[in-house]
């Protein structure tokens, strides 16, 4: 039969012969057709055809091995074989990295692990092309989402390194150290999708201080914006040092140049951040409040020259809140936040980037609300609630509900927060007789709460057209699980919010009895919808979230206020008139 017996691809098999001076072709040509290899690989190609530059070194290397596997022993000189064998090594594994380049892993991983296998029992390996193709071999079994096997190929490279200090001590610059940094970076992930984040976030700092001092490529702005995520995870587990120490160098790397401005931005945004923890802290140990310590895990240190003239004073991994003793303390570092909030919003702006500029207010407001908590004059604290006001009252609205609508409903229960506090502190001066206000303004101090937690509520309401808000067995006006409080910390949020409304509009004053039982019966509708709505969406009892003792005072405010509504004309209002 025409054609039995013939292998498939037989013409990409056919065999070649020896050049004819095997020294010439071993000693002198086979490196200059590598040299080649390596600038076909380094070729930029049309996105028509990108892999066409790796394609053509691909054939030079399959030809190139042919040739050399048929000098075998072919050569007059001493050196021959050892260079051959040597030549063919490499060859080998560059072959491989061809392969995974072009995204045939399968055959790439094939191709490696046949040359790793083949490096290691050569005495004349080249150390840097085997810890290359272990990485690459790592970086294969990354992708595939098998972090096990990974790590065994980065563990055989991490081993041609030495151990511990030793490991490190080289030269970062050099192939060997560059290929170390790449081994490190390749770990941390390994690290991070094994559920080992402090490994990782030591393993991240260490390769960025790697990158810093091994001369940075174009990607400067990619470092920096990799320092600064990993500051955000320094800060997240209470280790202000490091997080800073992140920060600083961040902030050495970009004054190098070639840092978008989004970039510094998202830098200045990292140093508001650190110190609103610092705030956020620092008013929990000044309050009494016990807040958990820092995280355990490597302590982040940068090699670089010139990190410390950028760290600001009285930071630790250890304890939380350093350098917040008292309110002049607070006002010193809050000083700083609010100077890089600033200038974020300054590029960051409502027109060309509405989330993050929102989100820089929010966490200014929050700047203004931690120093409100420690002022000692009630005066100042009003004040510092009036520019949260004022901040974000205005900002949300302007913002498109559809479009950002978890960021409508932070804003809003922020403004209603701020107007809640104001309305609580004059109320505590009017009783005690420390000041006069007059009931226009607590009343118009409540209705601003009041306002921004409808509105926040009110972004639960089901559209007019949702066929769950006409289900007969779902009690009119309340939000069923669809409209976003399924999960039981947003159903919690919710609740609060609520729980909060019902307070303020049974505390608001009013001229008259007949203002006063209005507004106490609001309070009551409020209080009703809570109970109910928690009847229907009852917290799991073995949850994190839970709403135990709100609800229980819910049920008191109903049974409670009805007969306080009835003894309206034997009660004494107060001076503020909100009892």
């Amino acid at each position: 039969r025409r054609g039995a017996g013939v292998k498939k691809g037989f013409l990409h098999e056919a065999k070649v012969e020896a050049p004819k001076d095997a020294d010439r072709f071993v000693l002198e040509e086979a490196q200059g057709l590598l040299d080649k290899v390596d600038e076909l690989h380094a070729e930029d190609c049309e996105e028509t055809n990108p892999f066409r530059a790796k394609y053509q070194a691909r054939e030079l290397l399959q030809k190139m091995m042919k040739q050399l596997a048929a000098c075998e022993w072919r050569g007059t000189t001493s050196s021959f074989e050892e260079v051959r064998v040597a030549t063919s090594l490499r060859a080998e594994y560059m072959l491989g990295v061809n392969f995974y380049d072009c995204e045939e892993t399968s055959s790439g991983e094939k191709t490696l692990v046949g040359a790793v296998e083949r490096m290691r029992a050569s005495p004349t390996f080249s150390r840097v092309a085997l810890m290359d193709a272990l990485n690459h071999l790592g970086m294969i079994w990354c992708g595939r989402s098998e972090y096990s096997r990974a790590r065994e190929y980065l563990e055989q490279s991490l081993s041609l390194h030495g151990t511990g200090e030793e490991r490190l001590a080289g030269a970062v610059d050099s192939p060997e150290g560059r290929q170390l940094t790449t081994t490190l970076f390749l770990m941390a992930q390994v690290h991070q999708h094994s559920g080992e984040a402090a490994q990782a976030a030591g393993l991240c700092q260490l390769t960025l201080d790697r990158q810093a001092r091994g001369g940075l490529p174009a990607g400067r702005d990619e470092w920096v914006k990799n320092a600064i995520q990993l500051s955000g995870f320094f800060l997240s587990s209470g280790r202000s040092l490091s997080a800073a120490r992140c920060l600083a160098a961040a902030e050495e790397v970009s004054s190098g140049g070639e840092v978008t401005s989004d970039s510094r931005a998202h830098l200045h945004w990292g140093w508001a951040k650190l110190h609103l923890c610092r705030l956020s802290d620092g008013r929990d140990a000044i309050t009494g409040n016990q807040s958990s310590p820092p995280d355990p895990g490597p302590e982040a240190h940068f090699k670089m020259a010139g990190i410390q003239q950028h760290l600001p004073p009285h930071l630790s991994d250890t304890v939380r809140g350093c350098g917040v003793r008292d309110y002049d303390s607070a006002l010193a570092v809050a000083k700083r936040a609010i100077s890089h909030v600033t200038k974020v919003r300054g590029v960051l702006t409502l027109d060309e980037a509405a989330s993050d500029n929102v989100a820089a207010a929010q966490d200014l407001s929050r700047v203004f609300a931690h120093l409100a908590a420690l002022a000692p004059l009630d005066d100042d604290k009003t004040k510092l609630h009036k520019r949260r006001i004022d901040l974000l009252e205005p900002l949300v609205e302007q913002l498109n509900i559809a479009a950002f609508d978890w960021l409508c409903k932070e804003t809003w229960v922020e403004v209603a927060e701020a107007y809640r506090d104001m309305f609580d502190i004059k109320v505590t001066q009017v009783e005690a007789g420390l000041k006069k206000v007059t009931q226009e303004k607590l009343v118009a101090l409540a209705d601003g709460s009041i306002k921004a937690y409808k509105r926040f509520l009110g972004l639960f309401e089901a559209p007019a057209n949702d066929p769950d808000a006409k289900h007969e067995t779902w009690p009119k006006g309340l939000p069923n699980p669809q409209q976003g409080i399924k999960e039981m910390r947003f159903r919690r949020w919710y609740l609060v919010a609520r729980f909060s409304l019902a307070r303020v509009i049974s505390r608001k004053p009013s001229a008259d009895l007949l203002g006063r039982k209005a507004y106490l019966t609001q309070a009551i509708d409020e209080y009703k919808t809570i109970v109910a709505l928690c009847e229907r969406l009852p917290f799991d009892k073995a949850g994190k979230e839970r709403f135990d003792d709100e609800l229980e005072i819910c049920k008191e405010m109903v049974v409670l206020l009805p007969t306080k509504i009835a003894r309206l004309h034997t009660l004494n209002p107060g001076k503020s008139g909100t009892g």
